[in-house]
């Protein structure tokens, strides 16, 4: 009886142990709410439309492995003006031989100052490749010259391995007309 019991307690030990201390409670994490429903008054965007291009990796050969991994990635916009929205004209994906694949947004949007947009790529979404990029299209407010930020983050497993890595956007060009 008590080598069932020691067993048990053992069993319970050993258990507990295992469990995710990473794990977080999803419930305390803040919700998003960077869209602003309506434009303030006397702000202005001008004619220039800016274009950023984010490489995105949606799997990755490993040669020592020989074989691919599917990755999912996640696109962080970061208005970093800290008292005005930026305008997100528009944002589009696109596969590894440059063919659109799809739009992100159904319309324009106006990103609170300080706040972030995010758009995730799942795991299972392999449209792109890995050489898939986003193109990000946006005014700045009063044209004043203070960009984004735009990064992507890539996590993924394989086995008992896992992986993650990052790729910061750059400035491709800014014109008066929006080109897809």
């Amino acid at each position: 009886m008590y080598i069932k019991l020691f067993s048990i307690l053992i069993l319970l030990t050993v258990g507990t142990s295992c469990i995710d201390r990473n794990q977080i409670d999803v419930t305390k994490i803040p919700q998003a709410n960077s869209i602003l429903k309506k434009i303030p008054t006397g702000l202005k965007f001008g004619e220039t439309i800016y274009k950023s291009y984010v490489p995105i990796y949606s799997d990755l050969l490993l040669a020592h492995e020989k074989n691919h991994v599917a990755l999912q990635g996640y696109v962080s916009i970061r208005n970093t003006n800290f008292t005005k929205p930026l305008y997100i004209e528009k944002i589009t994906y696109y596969n590894t031989n440059g063919k659109f694949i799809r739009e992100y947004l159904d319309q324009p949007i106006y990103l609170k100052p300080f706040s972030s947009y995010n758009i995730t790529v799942k795991t299972n979404d392999l449209d792109g490749g890995s050489g898939a990029k986003f193109l990000v299209f946006y005014k700045l407010a009063n044209n004043i010259p203070q960009h984004p930020l735009i990064e992507a983050l890539f996590t993924g497993t394989f086995g008992t391995k896992a992986i993650s890595f990052s790729s910061r956007a750059i400035l491709l060009k800014k014109s008066t007309e929006l080109v897809r």
